[in-house]
C-alpha cells in the first residue's frame, strides 16, 4: 500500500500567464469584453445544494439525454488508439491497479458514466467484474449498445439516489468529470452515500486556472466553500472533502492537458482515495 499523499496539490501558472491574465481582468473590469474574455471571469455558480430538486432532476434528465446523444456520436468514429490518448481514458490505469491488486468485490461504479467507450476495453480485459453504469439520462443503455459488454450493467436514474439505496459494495466508485459540475452539498452527498459502500474512490477532473492571475493551491480551497472555475464548474478541495468521509488520499497529482481537451490553461485533477473503514 502506497503511503498517504502530503506534498499539497497546486495548480501553477507561468509569469506571462499571470501578465496576460492580469492585463485580461483589468479590461474586464473596465468593460472591454476582449475575444469573450469577460464570459470567461463572469461566475454563475449555482446555489448550493445537496441533491438535485424535483425540478431540476427533470430538467438534468433531459439535458443529459441530449448531451449524451451529442457526446456519443463524436466518441464513436474514434479508434481505438485515439480513445487510449483522450480524458476519458485517462484515469482507467489507475482503476485496473486497483481492480488487479486490490479487488474485493470484483464491482465498480461509474457515476455519470454517459458514453463507455473508454471504459469498454477495461471491461472486457477484465470481465468477472461487474460495472454498474450510472447516468440521468434515459438513452444511456440505447446508446451504450454498441459498445456495451457482458459484465456492464446500465441503469438511467439519479446516480446518488441509486449510491442511497443500493445494497451493492464496490471496489472502485470512479466519477470521471463528474465532480467539478457538483456544488460543494452534493458532492458531500455522494461522499457520505460512498463511504459505506467503496473501498476507493478514483477521481479525474478538470481544473482551469485561465481566470486567475496567481497559482491556486486547492489544499488551500475551503473544504466547505469549494471555488467557482468558470461557468459554473467548480474546483473542490478533494483531499479535504475526502478526508470528512473517512477517505486517505494514496495517489493526488494534477498536469496540464492538451488544449484540445478542455482549453486553454487547464489541468487534469486525479486521485485515488482509500477508505479507512472496512467496507
Amino acid at each position: 500500500m502506497s503511503p498517504p499523499v502530503s506534498s499539497p496539490l497546486v495548480l501553477r501558472k507561468s509569469a506571462p500567464e499571470r501578465f496576460k491574465t492580469l492585463v485580461k481582468n483589468g479590461l474586464a473590469a473596465a468593460g472591454v469584453d476582449l475575444r469573450g474574455w469577460r464570459g470567461v471571469v463572469a461566475v454563475a455558480s449555482p446555489p448550493d445544494a445537496q441533491r438535485l430538486a424535483d425540478g431540476e432532476y427533470v430538467r438534468m434528465k433531459r439535458y443529459a439525454a441530449e448531451t449524451l446523444r451529442d457526446y456519443a456520436a463524436l466518441q464513436r468514429v474514434k479508434s481505438a488508439a485515439e480513445m487510449r490518448d483522450t480524458c476519458e481514458a485517462a484515469p482507467l490505469p489507475l482503476v485496473e491497479r486497483l481492480l488487479r491488486e486490490r479487488s474485493r468485490h470484483r464491482r465498480v461504479v461509474d457515476i455519470g458514466a454517459a458514453y463507455v467507450k473508454a471504459e469498454s476495453a477495461l471491461c472486457a480485459a477484465i470481465p468477472d467484474v461487474t460495472w454498474d453504469m450510472l447516468d440521468l439520462a434515459d438513452n444511456l443503455a440505447a446508446e451504450n449498445a454498441d459498445v456495451r459488454t457482458a459484465n456492464m450493467e446500465f441503469v438511467a436514474c439519479y446516480p446518488l439516489e441509486f449510491l442511497e439505496r443500493t445494497a451493492n459494495r464496490y471496489d472502485v466508485a470512479l466519477f470521471n468529470r463528474v465532480l467539478a459540475v457538483l456544488p460543494n452539498g452534493e458532492v458531500r452527498s455522494y461522499l457520505a452515500a460512498l463511504s459505506s459502500r467503496a473501498r476507493f474512490i478514483v477521481f479525474s477532473e478538470p481544473g482551469s486556472v485561465l481566470r486567475f492571475v496567481g497559482n491556486v493551491n486547492v489544499d488551500a480551497i475551503p473544504p466547505a466553500r469549494s471555488l467557482p472555475m468558470r461557468g459554473r464548474l467548480f474546483i473542490h478541495n478533494y483531499r479535504g472533502l475526502l478526508a470528512e468521509h473517512g477517505f486517505t488520499m494514496r495517489h493526488y497529482d494534477a498536469y496540464r492537458t492538451p488544449v484540445s481537451w478542455h482549453g486553454e490553461q487547464h489541468y487534469l485533477i486525479q486521485g485515488v482515495a482509500e477508505n479507512t473503514r472496512d467496507v
